[in-house]
């Protein structure tokens, strides 16, 4: 047996789902981040007028609250939506039923543009990012071993002086051009 208005969650994930293919890459990419279930169930609120939430759960209510509730005992271990929130309640109950919907589409990666039918060239490792540079006047306060992987990683040098430093502890403090 479904869950109720699964069949109603299912077509507008389904019809968003059409809306994210038309680019392929952005889509892949959600794919790939393992973020596609939070762009179509979390992102913006299925529902957002009480009225709206009431008629759409009619005389399923209590079923709706009664699954957010197991749900998010089982998850996290108490309630965090505001049972008495009509809305509240569907948005949370289209978020846990979105899970099953996405588990049973089992949605691959598109194709995208320049990719040719067959290729089964393994995709090339993405670099990795560059550290990101550190603020103007940020301190930093580190000590042993990470102060040592901060300095390499930054100057890529180790000096005498540099290493009486990481074994006493020390504040680092780098003006980052613009």
């Amino acid at each position: 047996m479904r869950d109720y208005n699964y069949d109603v969650l299912r077509a507008y994930a389904l019809e968003r789902i059409e809306e994210l293919k038309e680019d392929p890459q952005s889509f892949n990419q959600l794919l790939r981040d393992q973020e596609i279930h939070f762009v179509l169930f979390n992102e913006d609120y299925y529902i957002c007028y009480t009225n709206e939430a009431i008629e759409w759960m009619g005389s399923h209510s209590w079923e709706c609250i009664e699954r957010v509730k197991e749900y998010e005992e089982f998850n996290f271990g108490e309630v965090t939506t505001d049972l008495s929130s009509p809305m509240h309640v569907v948005n949370m109950y289209a978020y846990i039923i979105g899970e099953e919907i996405l588990q049973d589409l089992d949605l691959q990666p598109m194709e995208e543009e320049g990719e040719e039918e067959g290729d089964a060239s393994e995709p090339e490792p993405e670099p990795e990012p560059e550290p990101e540079p550190v603020k103007k006047s940020e301190t930093v306060l580190l000590e042993g071993k990470e102060a040592e992987e901060y300095i390499l990683k930054r100057w890529g040098i180790i000096d005498k002086e540099t290493m009486k430093k990481i074994y006493t502890g020390f504040t680092v403090s780098e003006e980052v051009e613009e």
